[in-house]
């Protein structure tokens, strides 16, 4: 006769059950379980069997997230809601919003009377409809609701709408993020963005990105930074079309980001609207989305605004087409301080190639040549599916280069850093070359 499970294996396949709950409101294919009078994965584990129901009920994790979808009758949406927190301690991961319609203030309210024993949120995720009374409905919900420290923004986009419905964020759920993420969507920045709203982590990845030959009626400008925001913000992905202001009479009188640390952005308009609007201190990474309207003169103005540079310690290059990821070779040997680099998909082959060359050309004159990137010391690749050929090439000549004289130099000051690896989703690489990398990965 087989052994029962253990109650601890049966905890882990539920929570695997029942994970799509925390963030996928109907299925392509069966729209389960939206449509069963369950409403969700949790209650459905929970009602088949004693043993199921004992191990559920006793789990509060497959209950901390819940999902509201006005293509549901309210009292559905309001009886999950009351079970979910109420079996979880009323400590709640992520609440899953889709709303297409407006709410009266009779149903505002029984949402907030189900929300009351509500004591922990962490992410409020909602999936936006294209129609101005689904804005309504989605403003006033969070109205009523508690706020979280994530707030993410999905738009829903038909094929008939560009979604020119402007959203915006309740001051109370404003002033308490710490993150927000807008994905396809038009984010009301001027309606949410205030003294109070000072989110640490910032990610725009707009219906407009850069460069759209028709950006938004009134589309954010980059120098009308809410005070709080200059201060908090340390890390920030942005693709969105945008205007410039007047322009300053000097960097002096443009308003600081303080804090930020890290920034992810096409570089054209980094290049050709962003830094001309605001001041970046405290940068140290840029992540490279594209190149289109980017110049390798107006990046040596940047880098020399921002003393020479100095500052700039990690590139990571997005996938794109290869011909681009190779143009910005030149930009990343303009940065002496560098120390990281990262490359993700079809950037790898082209950029490894160009600095396996350099490297080389400098193995065979090092009187004449300087070294590339001398303090290179980290690479991280990612999602290449490619043989890794040249890359096993390129690390161990680097690591040959920093190890041998006459290019390893004093220990206290090298002339070449020993380079370190990184390697994830790479599964395209032959045996060769991954035995090659191996004394160098971490």
């Amino acid at each position: 006769m087989p052994r029962p499970l253990k109650s601890e294996t049966w905890r882990q396949i539920f929570r695997y059950f029942v994970e799509p709950d925390s963030h996928q409101l109907e299925d392509n294919d069966e729209s389960l379980p939206t449509s069963w009078p369950h409403g969700s994965r949790a209650q459905i584990v929970s009602s088949v069997c004693a043993i199921w129901r004992k191990v559920a009920m006793r789990d509060r994790f497959i209950w901390s997230s819940i999902y509201i979808s006005s293509r549901q009758p309210l009292a559905m949406n309001i009886r999950r809601a009351g079970h979910y927190i109420q079996r979880s301690g009323g400590k709640i991961s992520n609440i899953c919003i889709l709303v297409e319609k407006e709410f009266s203030k009779d149903q505002l309210k029984l949402f907030s009377e189900a929300f009351y024993d509500l004591t922990q949120l962490e992410i409020i995720d909602c999936m936006l409809s294209p129609w101005p009374a689904a804005k309504e409905g989605m403003t006033k919900l969070l109205t009523y609701m508690p706020p979280a420290s994530t707030v993410i923004l999905r738009g829903m986009v038909s094929s008939s709408s560009k979604m020119e419905v402007r959203y915006e964020i309740p001051g109370r759920i404003v002033a308490k993020a710490e993150r927000l993420i807008a994905h396809r969507c038009t984010f009301s920045w001027k309606a949410s963005v205030g003294h109070t709203f000072t989110v640490r982590e910032l990610e725009i990845l707009s219906l407009f990105p850069y460069p759209t030959a028709r950006p938004q009626e009134s589309p954010f400008a980059v120098n009308e930074w809410g005070t709080g925001l200059l201060m908090s913000l340390e890390r920030c992905t942005i693709d969105e079309t945008y205007t410039l202001t007047a322009k300053p009479k000097s960097r002096l009188e443009l308003p600081s980001l303080s804090s930020l640390t890290s920034l992810e952005i096409p570089l054209g308009l980094l290049l050709q609207v962003f830094y001309k609007s605001v001041r970046l201190p405290a940068l140290t990474s840029i992540t490279i989305r594209s190149v289109v309207n980017a110049t390798l003169d107006d990046w040596k103005h940047f880098i020399s605004i921002e003393e020479g540079g100095s500052r700039i310690k990690e590139i990571t290059i997005r996938s794109m087409d290869r011909a681009d990821a190779i143009s910005l070779v030149p930009y990343i040997d303009t940065l002496s301080s560098l120390i990281t680099l990262g490359l993700e998909g079809e950037s790898v082959s082209g950029v490894v190639k160009r600095l396996y060359a350099a490297s080389d050309a400098y193995h065979d004159m090092p009187n004449v040549i300087p070294p590339p990137n001398p303090n290179l010391s980290v690479l991280k690749v990612r999602s290449y599916d490619g043989e890794g050929r040249t890359l096993a090439k390129f690390v161990h000549l680097r690591s040959w280069l920093a190890d041998s004289e006459p290019h390893r130099g004093p220990a206290e000051n090298p002339i070449i850093r020993p380079l370190r690896v990184q390697l994830l989703d790479c599964e395209g690489l032959t045996q060769k070359a991954k035995d090659i990398v191996s004394p160098y990965r971490f």
